[in-house]
């Protein structure tokens, strides 16, 4: 996505570090989904859009 090429782009972080904020991005939101599937459906799917980004981010 465009933004987030100028979100990095601006930190200019180094690769372990970016590797690093894109791990524990998914450790959020695959910890997120089963606790909050059923009580909280908007943060579900804030966490579904995020593991999909995330795992988008790598190819």
């Amino acid at each position: 996505r465009p933004s987030r090429k100028v979100f990095r782009a601006c930190l200019q972080p180094d690769e372990a570090t970016w590797i690093r904020g894109r791990g524990w991005a998914l450790s959020w939101a695959l910890i997120y989904v089963p606790y909050y599937r059923l009580t909280n459906p908007a943060g579900v799917e804030v966490a579904m859009r995020t593991i999909s980004e995330v795992l988008a981010d790598d190819q």
